[in-house]
């Protein structure tokens, strides 16, 4: 099933996607890879793999290999994600999930929480109080979608299509993407809209906890 699937993802890429031949033997290695470690007893079924799955694979990579190696994996990861999603073979873009990595000097770790990690910290906020509320949707987010801090700052009101059950975010190259809002997330979002965010017109969904209640003016308020 494996073999099956991978070959099928490499026709995607020669095909659709146009990759050069360099990088198709490069992205069809490792999702090979992926894919034996996600199923080692080749009981393939793309609809089982989870968000974690990705965050793990990568972390045990991040012990052999470097940063520039790690980035390389993660775009053939995104690759496969939405190879998988376009073909309606799992029900949301798992993309989001996979961590963006980025190259400095010297810096050859990849540094990832873990889930236990993860609940902590949406643990630590208080939900009593309104500027909890507010950061634990905003942490959601980050955990959830891996989004940039200035992604966040720029969600809009017009941004959430509740109907649809989806989300768009702007990105780099005022590009926009549809992702999907999860459950929790929407009842994070919704509890912090209309229980807790302070009455201001600001178009943004997030706003400062403090009068005056206007807009994060600098992404760095989220990654604080």
């Amino acid at each position: 099933k494996i073999l099956a699937e991978i070959d099928a993802f490499q026709r995607y890429m020669e095909e659709e996607k146009g990759l050069s031949p360099t990088s198709v033997v490069r992205f069809r290695t490792l999702v090979g890879q992926f894919l034996t470690y996600v199923f080692p007893k080749d009981n393939y079924n793309p609809k089982k793999i989870k968000s974690s799955d990705f965050l793990e694979f990568i972390r045990q990579r991040g012990k052999k290999y470097c940063d520039r190696t790690l980035r390389s994996d993660g775009s053939a990861l995104k690759c496969f994600t939405r190879y998988l999603y376009g073909k309606k073979l799992t029900q949301s873009d798992l993309s989001f999930a996979i961590p963006v990595i980025s190259i400095w000097k010297n810096q050859n770790v990849i540094h990832t929480l873990t889930e236990e990690q993860m609940k902590s910290l949406l643990a630590s906020c208080n939900h009593d109080e309104p500027t909890g509320v507010r950061d634990y949707a905003i942490l959601l987010l980050l955990i959830r979608y891996g989004l940039r801090p200035i992604e966040i700052i720029d969600l809009r009101f017009e941004d959430l299509l509740w109907k649809e059950k989806k989300m768009m975010v702007r990105g780099k190259g005022r590009k926009a993407a549809h992702l999907p809002i999860e459950s929790d997330v929407e009842v994070a979002l919704k509890r912090y809209i209309e229980h807790a965010r302070p009455n201001s017109n600001a178009k943004t969904i997030f706003i400062r906890a403090k009068a005056p209640f206007v807009p994060f003016s600098k992404s760095g308020a989220i990654s604080s």
